[in-house]
């Protein structure tokens, strides 16, 4: 006897799901495979994307709403107890959103606002640098501040702004909320905050999404150069997730259908890591996790410097050197990257560097 389907779809939708995918790699890959996410997966996607700003998500949910059924997405063997529907919690979720921009859009509420900025270089992000602001009585003259500071001929890879209020007996806990916008505008694309800024029903609604973990197929393989941009998760190492590293295996890769509706009941999105290798600034190779594979992308940029090293890492993961020549080259590629480092340290005049040896011509 044939087992009967679910309907979870109700009718056809105009949106596309994939453009909320952070990878334009795993993006690629996906349509070209034509793998179709359930409504929760397709919501959680809206959910984590850095590419939508916070009005965007929720007309996204709107029309998920009206186009799926109304779903059970209470996760087997939770702590938690309360029956969740689809519908209903992205109703919710919008609420607490909702009440989250308007408390920070607030204004004259003994709070004080501050932005950090993450700029780089050029287009990659190389050359990565911190700016942090003083505070402001409006997010109005906040956020016009951090366009006067705004250079075009550099790259904005993160902005944050917060809103903070002051301690006092009727505020003893550190209230805070944080915004990040969208990469180049003003539209705020995610939301966070601590303290009481939210009740404890308010919380368990607006931390649901990060109770679910997913799986989503990607082209990656071990050896691969990678590197996540648009990476929010946890993990990454960097301040922006522009830094390269090699990728030794993806949380499931060799795991059959069993162990991925394991996951799917008993993780949460913190579980879904890539095991990769990464570089420390002193040229030091450590293995670690990152915890966002979706953002995952192929490393677009050529290798230079001590991040050479990671090209014979790579070939020897996908067995095309050995290990003999896997340990000259990285010896090699250390000490190239030891001499830069000592070089650039030299400030001194080319008649200076003459006199101690060390001319352009004999570097």
């Amino acid at each position: 006897m044939k087992k009967k389907r679910t309907m979870l779809f109700r009718k056809e939708t105009t949106m596309d799901i994939y453009n909320f995918i952070n990878s334009k790699d795993i993006e690629k890959h996906c349509r070209a495979i034509g793998y179709r996410f359930n409504p929760l997966e397709s919501a959680y996607l809206i959910w984590q994307s850095a590419k939508h700003s916070i009005e965007e998500k929720h007309m996204a949910y709107q029309e998920l709403m009206e186009t799926t059924e109304n779903q059970n997405i209470t996760k087997p063997h939770s702590h938690d107890d309360r029956q969740y529907y689809l519908h209903n919690f992205l109703k919710q979720y919008m609420e607490v959103e909702n009440k989250l921009l308007c408390l920070f859009n607030e204004d004259g509420d003994h709070a004080a606002y501050s932005y950090d900025v993450y700029w780089g270089n050029n287009k990659w992000g190389n050359g990565i640098i911190r700016s942090d602001s003083e505070l402001f009585a409006t997010f109005h003259d906040c956020i016009s501040a951090w366009r006067d500071d705004w250079d075009e001929e550099d790259h904005v890879v993160k902005t944050y702004v917060y809103k903070r209020w002051l301690r006092s007996r009727e505020n003893p806990k550190n209230q805070q909320i944080r915004i990040q916008l969208l990469t180049g505008s003003e539209n705020v694309n995610q939301l966070s905050c601590c303290g009481n800024v939210l009740t404890g029903e308010e919380k368990d609604i607006f931390m649901l999404f990060e109770s679910y973990w997913l799986y989503v197929p990607t082209p990656f393989q071990k050896g691969d150069i990678v590197y996540a941009p648009l990476s929010n998760g946890i993990g990454m190492f960097s301040s922006s997730g522009y830094d390269p590293c090699v990728l030794d295996f993806i949380c499931y890769h060799n795991e059959d259908e069993e162990w991925i509706q394991r996951m799917k009941q008993h993780a949460d999105n913190s579980d879904m890591t890539a095991c990769c290798y990464f570089l420390n600034d002193d040229g030091k190779i450590y293995h670690e996790c990152m915890h966002d594979y979706l953002s995952l992308e192929y490393y677009p940029k050529e290798l230079t410097g001590k991040e050479r090293v990671f090209q014979p890492i790579s070939s020897y993961l996908k067995d095309k050197i050995d290990m003999a020549l896997l340990l000259n080259a990285s010896s090699v590629i250390s000490a190239e990257g030891f001499i830069d480092d000592c070089q650039s340290c030299l400030w001194y005049t080319e008649e200076g560097l003459k006199l101690a040896g060390l001319s352009k011509d004999k570097r």
